[in-house]
C-alpha cells in the first residue's frame, strides 16, 4: 500500500512539473509602463509597449532600439539571432510590444529580448 501511494505522489509531481513548464512558456507578463521599470525589476521579465524612436544596428548584427511610451523611454537590446529576424520591421515610428529581462548595461537599465517571438512590431 505504501509503495502504491509513492507511485501516485511521483506521478502527480511529474504532471505538476510538466504543467508548470508549459505554463511558463505560454504565459506572458502583464504590460508594464516604462516609467515603472526600475532597479527592483532587475532580472525579471517585463512586457512594455511603445513607439520605436531610434534604431542602432551593430556591425555584428545585433541591435539596440529605444522604445518610448507616455511615462518614459528605455533601450531594448536585440541579440544577433533576434535582430536578424526583425531587421525589416525595425524602423522608427512603428509600435513595438516587447517581452524581455531587465538588465543593466553601462549603468543604464535595458530590456534584453532573448527570442524573436517575444517582440512584435506593428
Amino acid at each position: 500500500m505504501e509503495s502504491y501511494l509513492q507511485y501516485i505522489a511521483l506521478i502527480i509531481s511529474i504532471l505538476g512539473l510538466l504543467i508548470l513548464t508549459y505554463a511558463a512558456n505560454v504565459l506572458e507578463p502583464p504590460i508594464t509602463k516604462i516609467g515603472n521599470v526600475n532597479q527592483n525589476s532587475l532580472g525579471s521579465n517585463v512586457r512594455v509597449q511603445g513607439e520605436i524612436t531610434d534604431v542602432h544596428k551593430f556591425t555584428g548584427g545585433s541591435a539596440v532600439i529605444k522604445v518610448k511610451d507616455e511615462t518614459g523611454i528605455i533601450d531594448v537590446y536585440l541579440p544577433f539571432r533576434v535582430a536578424s529576424e526583425m531587421k525589416t520591421n525595425l524602423t522608427e515610428g512603428k509600435n513595438a510590444d516587447v517581452i524581455g529581462s531587465v538588465e543593466v548595461y553601462e549603468g543604464k537599465l535595458e530590456i534584453v529580448v532573448e527570442e524573436a517571438g517575444n517582440m512584435r512590431v506593428k
